[in-house]
């Protein structure tokens, strides 16, 4: 939907051409009331009369990872965290560590190929950590 606004503003569309459109389009006056399939409807005639995305729009449609890339994140954080490897545990601490493996802010924003690289990261970690715990 913000995509659409974003159009809207960058096509020069006044409020009532906009709701006039909309309606012509979909059958509603208000994107709020449309259903996915019709989100995108609007956006391809957008694109259509010229709208083109921005760098930063394009960098927040592309594939996230999913749930259980993130659960293995969180998972391997608590095993290192058990491990007595981490001197703050935080869900802060551990957003840094992806930023500095992969430039990226938090893991919830990574995408699967990302969250692929910070999972095999902390397994080695974590592998280093249980080999140095065994010879001690």
């Amino acid at each position: 939907m913000a995509a659409i606004h974003v159009a809207k503003k960058n096509l020069g569309l006044d409020e009532s051409t906009y709701r006039d459109f909309l309606f012509a389009t979909t059958g509603h006056r208000s994107a709020a009331d449309l259903s996915d399939g019709q989100l995108q409807q609007v956006i391809e005639l957008l694109r259509k009369r010229g709208f083109k995305r921005t760098p930063a729009e394009e960098k927040r449609s592309r594939r996230m990872a999913d749930n259980r890339q993130l659960a293995m994140i969180r998972g391997l954080w608590r095993k290192l965290r058990y491990a007595g490897a981490l001197a703050d545990p935080s869900e802060r601490h551990l957003s840094a560590f992806v930023k500095k493996m992969t430039g990226i802010e938090r893991p919830e924003w990574l995408a699967p190929e990302e969250a692929i690289a910070v999972i095999e990261g902390l397994k080695s970690w974590l592998a280093r950590v249980v080999a140095k715990a065994e010879t001690a």
